[in-house]
Formats: structure tokens, sequence, C-alpha cells
């Protein structure tokens, strides 16, 4: 009797996708890292495909070279030169040298190219070694170079900076906050200006801050040298219009540095912070830590910035004319 359904002893046989559907599903596979085995099971879910019993793995395998599937052995075992110049052009897109093999092996997966991570540990230990030391767990990161501090006089570089250690992040005390921001002299290396502000982000201000500094001295500074924060652009503006004398090809307005390059104020916060600053934050936490101060009431609010500080600090006396 003639078999018409084509079925053996082996059982019904499966119906197998078009080649482009089961391509794609395939090269999904492939982009996922899938194994065999994981393929085999996704291809049951999604297709109700059952490859082969005892050679599945081989059928599989079979089906991969006829559809041209990437695969790592395959890929690096046809095209050992091209993958290999791949791997260093890779590589040399990472100036920094902060991505590892498994990191290289993953672009080359979503790109399609299959590549082992050997092969790519390999090649980078030869052509880019100082990659690994560099990625090395442990290893002693590159200190800031230090150098010798120069100025041709007092006011002509005056550091400026914001120190949060005691605002609302660090006291957790419903809002309440006190920021602080300073000026310092290079030359001399003293403290020129110190105050608690209400806000030490605002452009505004600190550049009413900045006009009392300039009113209590009497000198506008050749240069101001703070970090990259927004804060201080109302400063530069004044600073500018109460110096109109000095030539900024000659003396640059203002050097915008980050802030563990200006060392000048950022020095002086590491000192009061050890010294003064722990003392600072335990004596005003003890309210909150002994309910002193209620977080709930409005009226603690102001009875705090009464005391920390007084409330005429806040008080703003200036008035721009035209």
């Amino acid at each position: 009797m003639p078999n018409v359904e084509g079925n053996n002893g082996y059982g019904k046989k499966n119906v197998h996708p078009p080649d482009d559907v089961l391509k794609e599903s395939l090269l999904k596979y492939v982009k996922r890292g899938l194994k065999q085995k994981e393929k085999l099971s996704r291809l049951q879910e999604d297709h109700n495909l059952a490859i082969g019993h005892r050679f599945s793995i081989a059928k599989l395998n079979q089906i991969e070279r006829r559809l041209q599937i990437p695969s790592v052995r395959r890929d690096s075992r046809d095209r050992p030169h091209e993958t290999v110049q791949a791997i260093i052009d890779e590589v040399e897109q990472d100036i920094a040298q902060n991505n590892g093999p498994r990191f290289i092996k993953d672009k080359f997966k979503d790109k399609g190219l299959m590549v082992p991570r050997d092969t790519i540990h390999a090649t980078m230990l030869e052509h880019f070694p100082d990659g690994f030391t560099r990625r090395y767990p442990g290893r002693k990161k590159t200190t800031v170079v230090r150098q010798s501090l120069s100025a041709i006089g007092p006011y002509h570089e005056v550091s400026s900076d914001g120190h949060e250690k005691l605002a609302a992040a660090a006291l957790k005390m419903g809002g309440l906050s006190l920021p602080i921001y300073a000026y310092k002299d290079k030359w001399t290396a003293f403290l020129l200006k110190m105050n608690v502000v209400p806000n030490c982000r605002t452009a505004g201000a600190i550049g009413h801050l900045f006009l009392d500094f300039l009113e209590e001295s009497g000198v506008a500074p050749l240069q101001m040298t703070t970090d990259k924060g927004s804060e201080t652009g109302c400063s530069m503006l004044f600073k500018d219009a109460f110096a109109p004398a000095i030539d900024p090809g000659v003396y640059p307005a203002a050097a915008f540095l980050k802030s563990v390059h200006n060392t000048v104020i950022e020095a002086f916060w590491r000192w009061l912070h050890d010294k003064l600053g722990f003392n600072m934050w335990e004596h005003i936490v003890r309210g909150k830590n002994e309910r002193i101060s209620v977080e709930e009431a409005p009226f603690h609010h102001d009875l705090f910035y009464w005391i920390f500080p007084p409330n005429r600090l806040f008080t703003v006396t200036h008035r721009l004319v035209r």
C-alpha cells in the first residue's frame, strides 16, 4: 500500500516554514546568543518545528549552512584574515581602551558577525596589550598631575565654587538646606568671602553674592576661575561691566576648569569639611534626631533659617540701574 502522507516509523513529518521566515528566526537567535539546543527549543515554540530526533543538532547545522546563518566556528574558520582585521578596526575606535573582548563580541553579534571570544582576546592581546593593563580590576587610576600654582599678585586670579555638604540632600530635614559659596585668592591663599546662600546653583543668587564681594573688597579681579557650572553667568557679566579697561586678550576674564583642577578652592573645601563640616552637620542634624525641629511644621523652617543663618543675610539690597 502506498504511503501517501510520507510518514515512516519516526512519526509524522514536520512542515518547515518558508526559508525566508526560517532564516529570519535563526538570525534573531544568533543575535541573542542562543546555543544550538536553545535554538531547537525556540523553533519548537515559535514554529512548532522539531528538527530530527537523534541527530537534531546535526540537522540544524545543515539547515544553517544552507541558509548561510553566521556561526562562530564557520565565520572564523572560513575568513580568518577578515576576522582579525575586523577586530582591529573595532578596537581602534575605542581610544580609551575601556572595552574588553566580551563587549567587542557583543557588538559583532549585533552586526551578524560571529567571532569566538578566544579569537578576540588573542587578537587584542597581540595588537593592543596596554588595554588589558588599563582595565585590570583594582589597578590604580591615573592621578591628577600636580604642578605649582603661579599668579602675578593679589586679585590676579580668584577662584570660586559652591559647597553642598550641608545642602538638602545631605541634611535630609524636609528640604532644609545650607549651601555655601566662597571666593579665594590664588596668590595670597586668602579666603576673601564665604557665605551661606539660598541656592548655590542659580545665577541670580551667586550674581548678588558677587556684587557683595565687589562692594566689600572694592576691587574687581583680573580673572575669575570657576568650574563649569551655570551659576556664574551673572557674575561674569558683572565683572566685565565693572572692569571695562582690562584687555581680555592679555588677561582673560574667566577660566572654566573641572573641579579636580580648580585646586585653590577645592582644597579649601576639603579642609573645611574635615575640620568643621562634620561637627556642623552633627549639630544641625541633632535637631532632627532629638525632635527639636519637626519637618512637618512650616514655622520650624522659618525658625531654622532665622538661626542658621540669620534671615537678614537673604535680604537683597542691590538695585540695577541703566
